[in-house]
C-alpha cells in the first residue's frame, strides 16, 4: 500500500511544470529594464534574465522585434504577471519568429545580451527601451495549452470531479 501511495506521489509530482532549460549562468536576474534604460552604459553587453508578457510583435525584413512588459520571475524563471511590471524591453531576433507563436499576451522568459537602446511611444508618451539579443527563448504554455481554462476543480477518487 505505502508503494501505491509513493507511485501516486511521484506521478504527481511529475505532472507539476518545471523551469525551462536555460543557461543562465553568468546572467544577472536582478536587474529590471527601467533600471539599465536609465543607466544603459553600465550595463551594455551585459547577460540578463527577464521574463513577461509578449505586447507587439512586429517582423520586418532581415529581424523579428518583440516589445515586451517585463514581470520579476519566479523560481522556475515563470513571469509573475500578478506582481509589479519592472518597465519594457524590446527582443531583437535576427530570425525569424513566428506572429503565431510569439503573440501579444503570450508569456515568455528569456536570456541574452543587452545591445543598445532605443525610443519609441507608448501612446503619446515617449519611452526608452533597452533592447537584447536573445541566445534562448522559453514560451511559456498557453493557459489552455497547459489545461487551465480558468476552472477550479476537485477531485475525488478516480473519474469523479467537481468543476467549480
Amino acid at each position: 500500500m505505502r508503494l501505491f501511495f509513493l507511485v501516486i506521489a511521484a506521478l504527481g509530482l511529475s505532472s507539476c511544470a518545471t523551469a525551462p532549460k536555460l543557461e543562465t549562468a553568468g546572467a544577472a536576474q536582478d536587474l529590471a529594464p527601467a533600471e539599465v534604460a536609465a543607466h544603459f552604459d553600465a550595463y551594455q553587453g551585459q547577460r540578463v534574465v527577464w521574463g513577461g508578457l509578449i505586447v507587439n510583435h512586429k517582423n520586418l525584413e532581415e529581424r523579428t522585434m518583440l516589445e515586451v512588459l517585463a514581470y520579476p520571475l519566479s523560481a522556475n524563471l515563470e513571469p509573475k504577471t500578478q506582481a509589479q511590471p519592472l518597465g519594457r524591453f524590446i527582443l531583437q531576433s535576427d530570425s525569424f519568429l513566428e506572429p503565431i507563436d510569439y503573440s501579444p499576451g503570450r508569456e515568455m522568459t528569456v536570456v541574452g545580451s543587452l545591445t543598445h537602446t532605443t525610443t519609441g511611444r507608448i501612446g503619446e508618451m515617449e519611452y526608452t527601451y533597452p533592447v537584447l539579443r536573445p541566445e534562448q527563448i522559453h514560451l511559456w504554455p498557453r493557459e489552455q495549452e497547459a489545461g487551465g481554462g480558468g476552472r477550479t476543480g476537485f477531485h475525488f477518487g478516480i473519474g469523479v470531479g467537481i468543476g467549480l
